[in-house]
């Protein structure tokens, strides 16, 4: 990279103040490494695959993960890791990321875009940190869109972008300019509930109302607890359920993996360790 675009860079990430959602995803992706086989059931779940094959013609391609609340969709299981209670991720989140993960597979090697919304934090649950975080990845992935940003950053009167039909219009351009584009929206229902729906009205205007030379170009999966908000955003999209019987195999894998760290720790008999993952893996399935 030429010294001149180096500064160009430095400028524009300051001026967008983008939250940092790298660190979320890479203690996403080391629980989904300790247990590789997360998910999987989601990956052979008919209209997962619908909406992430590039080739689906079917429009709007919106998808909405959702999880009916005390349904047992934690990774990990709360009974068996209270000492690791800052690490724990709800199980839509884990599953937003292995989408993420199989987006960044595909041959046609889209612009992969995500975030993951955290409650009681306007840095990462509002329209405008969503927005900053999404054009951060965009001029990651999109060098081609340095220049417009730039342009924009000098002429703009603020230290940080703030104004929200500025941020509007950066996103809505910077989509534009992208051949293809996944959005995943995790966590929603961490929203207070105005955000919510600027940002599913936001996204969905987006993706529905495409241009007509263009109709498969933007896609975005929402994720979010399955209740009153999530019915009425999303009630005429398509939907993929996660239920206690999708996970159970995911919950007794998990189970098992720490009954055998506490045989190792406790000394205690194979037999004694089974039944300690058996029982807590009925408990957390509810």
């Amino acid at each position: 990279m030429q010294f001149e675009e180096q500064k160009q860079c430095r400028r524009v990430f300051e001026w967008l103040r983008a939250p940092n959602t790298d660190i979320e995803h890479g203690s996403l992706l080391k629980i989904r490494n300790e247990y590789p086989n997360t998910g999987a059931w989601l990956l052979e779940h008919k209209s997962f695959k619908d909406w992430i094959h590039p080739d689906y013609a079917t429009i709007p391609p919106l998808l909405w993960l959702k999880g009916i609340p005390g349904s047992g969709t934690d990774y990990p299981p709360k009974p068996l890791i209270s000492e690791r209670a800052n690490s724990e991720k709800k199980g839509k989140t884990v599953l937003a990321s292995l989408v993420v993960e199989e987006i960044r597979k595909l041959n046609r090697k889209p612009t992969v875009l995500f975030f993951y919304c955290k409650h009681d934090n306007p840095e990462f649950s509002t329209f405008p940190a969503i927005a900053r975080g999404l054009l951060a990845q965009l001029l990651e992935q999109e060098r081609h869109l340095l220049p417009y940003f730039d342009q924009e950053c000098c002429t703009s009167k603020e230290p940080i972008l703030q104004t929200p039909e500025k941020i509007q219009k950066l996103l809505d351009i910077a989509l534009t300019h992208c051949k293809s584009a996944y959005i995943v929206l995790d966590g929603l229902d961490e929203c207070k509930r105005e955000d919510r729906k600027e940002i599913s009205m936001w996204f969905r205007e987006r993706v529905e109302n495409p241009p007509h030379n263009e109709p498969r170009k933007l896609r975005c999966l929402f994720s979010s607890r399955d209740d009153g908000h999530g019915r009425k955003d999303f009630e005429d999209i398509e939907t993929v359920t996660v239920s206690s019987s999708d996970i159970a195999k995911d919950l007794e894998t998990f189970c098992q993996r720490q009954a055998d760290l506490l045989r190792i720790k406790f000394q205690l008999t194979s037999d004694r360790a089974d039944d300690i993952a058996s029982a807590v893996s009925q408990r957390a399935a509810g």
